[in-house]
């Protein structure tokens, strides 16, 4: 059978069940895990560009979609529409984004391809690859499914990983903690973000973002404040969020 056959093979008959079985749901190279917040944790097996019938090289894409951040980043790009919806992501819509594949002897992070040819045996492979998802991979997205996992893996972001990189590490970071209204952890995320505004206004809307995620600090803060007031009460906090207002 040929590589290519091989590879439809592998993800119908190993992987596929093997996902179904942790939650995910999918076909083919697509899978994704929902959460009750909104949030989802993705897979996607991306194959090689210089593949050929009969040599199938492939990674395992894992990300962590967050509502708040696809909310945001919907703000940002109208013209995606109202109707987008985060099936297919692109990297940049998630706060986790991390590839992995094969055991490497050169120590990089990614791993190397896992690789299929025509005739081979898919056993050794399948055990590869399911150990990888069932190991490592699934974990990981089930730990880093809630805002509060994401934050905390944004804060402890390792620079080697690729991305996100340091802007827009900060970038997630502050819609994720402007919905929790002000805070000193927000206070310090804006203040580097308008650091880098003011040293290199690139994206050109860094600098609006930031005045924008003090007013929804301030949203945030002030709905909770509502919600948590007993009937027939007005009185609203103002004088904590006097520092977040023009």
């Amino acid at each position: 059978m040929q590589a290519k056959e091989l590879f439809k093979l592998l993800l119908r008959e190993q992987l596929g069940p093997l996902l179904r079985s942790e939650g995910f749901r999918g076909s083919g190279p697509s899978w994704r895990l929902e959460h009750p917040s909104g949030n989802a944790a993705l897979i996607y097996f991306q194959r090689s560009r210089w593949n050929t019938a009969d040599r199938v090289e492939f990674l395992a894409n894992l990300a962590v979609a967050s509502r708040l951040c696809w909310g945001w980043q919907l703000s940002r790009e109208p013209e995606r529409g109202p109707t987008a919806s985060p099936s297919a992501l692109y990297v940049n819509d998630c706060p986790l984004w991390l590839r992995i594949g094969a055991p490497s002897s050169e120590g990089r992070g990614e791993g190397a391809w896992w690789t299929i040819s025509s005739g081979m045996r898919l056993a050794p492979l399948a055990t590869s690859v399911g150990q990888a998802l069932r190991w490592r991979a699934i974990p990981l997205l089930r730990d880093h499914l809630t805002d509060a996992a994401l934050c905390r893996w944004l804060e402890a972001h390792d620079p080697q990983l690729g991305w996100p990189p340091a802007t827009w590490r900060l970038l997630y970071l502050s819609v994720l903690l402007a919905a929790q209204g002000p805070s000193s952890r927000l206070d310090q995320v804006l203040e580097q973000l308008q650091d880098r505004a003011a040293q290199d206004p690139r994206p050109p809307w860094l600098a609006e973002h930031v005045t924008d995620m003090r007013q929804r600090a301030m949203t945030a803060a002030a709905d909770a404040a509502r919600a948590a007031q007993p009937p027939n009460t007005t009185r609203s906090p103002t004088a904590r969020l006097a520092k977040y207002r023009g």
